[in-house]
């Protein structure tokens, strides 16, 4: 298994609605304007808002994303500590089935599926379930996505909309993010201790009502 590297390039687009300008004090100002193709206008009303995490390695995606879902039950984790209990390593990354057992031994009802359709996806999005989902994303060059198994990566599928797919991506910090469904397609795939894994996805549920409210306030003691 590739550990989950990541390290942004602006291939899962962040759901920005106003361009950014870069200045380069090098030679000048130069302005480089993010092109309005990379952005949506919003969020569709369907998103699950889980916690947006972010990865403090570049092989914890996987902690990260769990961290997130277990969030979202109320279950809070430092990122250092569930790594620890999921065994995470720089060599391996996080295994999917650490990340299942740890889930099950706090109480949780885990649900793994392989060779998922889109329609599987949508239905487990439309019963309010976040679904961590293993893709390609982040290479540190130019590849052809059908072709790529070495940049593995954890994410958590949030919602969708007629073209889009949306997520939680530990190696975003500060917005979701989404993938046009065609291309997810292309690029929901990676390997786990050398197995490939085809439209990979778990569910981590609780029978318990969520305890994470996006728009809530906390009391800072």
């Amino acid at each position: 298994m590739n550990p989950r590297y990541s390290q942004p390039k602006l291939v899962l687009r962040t759901l920005m609605a106003l361009s950014i300008s870069i200045y380069c004090s090098c030679s000048g100002s130069l302005a480089v304007e993010q092109t309005e193709k990379n952005h949506v206008a919003g969020l569709p009303a369907n998103i699950i808002k889980i916690p947006m995490t972010r990865q403090a390695t570049n092989y914890t995606c996987g902690v990260a994303a769990l961290q997130s879902v277990l969030m979202f039950y109320g279950d809070e984790f430092l990122e250092s500590e569930l790594a620890k209990l999921l065994k995470a390593n720089p060599k391996e990354g996080t295994a999917y089935l650490e990340m299942k057992r740890f889930s099950e031994s706090r109480g949780y009802n885990v649900q793994v599926y392989k060779d998922m359709k889109v329609s599987d996806l949508k239905k487990l999005l439309d019963a309010g379930k976040p679904v961590i989902c293993l893709i390609q994303a982040w290479p540190e060059r130019k590849v052809n996505y059908k072709n790529d198994w070495d940049d593995g990566h954890y994410v958590v599928a949030i919602g969708y909309d007629y073209g889009n797919v949306y997520f939680m991506d530990p190696s975003t910090l500060g917005n979701y993010t989404y993938i046009p469904t065609d291309e997810f397609l292309v690029r929901w795939h990676d390997t786990d201790s050398k197995v490939k894994l085809h439209h990979f996805g778990m569910v981590v549920q609780k029978k318990a009502k969520r305890a994470y409210h996006a728009d809530g306030v906390k009391k800072l003691e």
